[in-house]
């Protein structure tokens, strides 16, 4: 018990990027298994506990379950311990395994392929993809500009907006782009929007990497059996999983920013944005939408350095908090 018995899969993405409706349409083939939205991959990979033995590892799994998204699974910890127990190797390595099994085979052991949909993985990719060489990364793209558009709009389970500065939003998309390239070997890239406009042909090449036979490829699920598992807290910000795409929701963000964010998002991000072929909507915007779309980026740059100020502060009157919070950061840049 050292390995996924069926093909491991992780779905990697940015928030509002399409994700949660990839997960749906996947989940509808009789050889594909999707998870929920959980927490737990990233947080063994981030907790600074080292697993080595089985008092390491209870301790880091009732930590585990101090997170809302991962005591919203619903799983037996105690048979997720006997598990690990079976691998005759604690480490985090094993603990990700028990997980799985346990929460899969409480709904499709038969699945040829099972996708773990997690956030944060963009930071993990180097030691996932070392774990587990076999394994698949379905690498969900968005436009950037679309993205900002979303977050902008969207109040996450918290009660925030999720992040309405241009400034930070580009450069966390250009960032987690260039940090899936880690990965690539074992990556498939899917756009939204192709996503959107045809998703069988889109997800075709998803299947092909996954070496799934014609014979399990037969929708057997609703796209909306998979969405009405979305926990309470979330299911206001995932409104239309369970819809049927709208390919014209791919071009909304060029009625809902303004045109300046709309050159600034491009001066910040536009190389990422024609390599993954979405290309400019202003490709000379002019020396005053320029200098206006400057003087944007000063009141973002100010915004951005203000909330860090005092997110600093708050952390200060934390010191346990403080220490989490660096040690993250040093995690995050070395994955760089």
């Amino acid at each position: 018990m050292t390995s996924f018995t069926p093909t491991p899969a992780f779905i990697v993405y940015d928030n509002r990027s399409g994700s949660t409706l990839l997960s749906a349409l996947l989940n509808r083939y009789r050889g594909v298994s999707v998870s929920q939205e959980c927490d737990f991959v990233f947080r063994i990979l981030e907790h600074p506990l080292r697993v080595e033995d089985e008092p390491s590892a209870r301790v880091l799994l009732e930590a585990l379950q101090s997170s809302s998204r991962v005591h919203e699974l619903g799983l037996d910890w105690n048979r997720v311990l006997d598990r690990a127990r079976g691998t005759r190797q604690w480490s985090k390595r094993g603990l990700i395994m028990a997980i799985a099994r346990e929460y899969f085979e409480s709904r499709d052991a038969a699945a040829s392929v099972q996708v773990i949909k997690s956030p944060r993985l963009h930071y993990h990719l180097g030691t996932l993809s070392r774990w587990w060489p076999e394994a698949m990364f379905v690498h969900i793209v968005r436009d950037g500009r679309a993205v900002f558009a979303s977050k902008s709009r969207s109040v996450s389970s918290g009660g925030h907006v999720m992040d309405d500065n241009l400034v930070h939003a580009a450069a966390t998309w250009t960032r987690k782009l260039a940090l899936a390239r880690v990965a690539e070997p074992q990556l498939v890239t899917i756009r939204y929007e192709d996503l959107v406009g045809d998703p069988e042909a889109a997800l075709r090449p998803v299947l092909d990497r996954f070496a799934l036979p014609e014979s399990e490829r037969t929708l057997v699920k609703a796209q909306d059996e998979w969405a009405r598992e979305i926990v309470p807290t979330h299911q206001h910000i995932h409104t239309n999983v369970a819809k049927k795409p709208r390919p014209e929701l791919a071009d909304a963000w060029k009625e809902t920013l303004h045109a300046d964010d709309v050159v600034l998002y491009e001066m910040l991000a536009g190389s990422w944005l024609e390599r993954m072929g979405y290309g400019r909507l202003y490709a000379d915007p002019g020396t005053a939408t320029r200098a206006r779309a400057r003087l944007r980026q000063c009141y973002y740059v100010g915004r951005l350095t203000l909330d860090r100020a005092r997110h600093v502060l708050r952390l200060a009157s934390h010191p346990n908090r403080l220490v989490s919070e660096f040690r993250r950061k040093l995690r995050d840049a070395h994955s760089r």
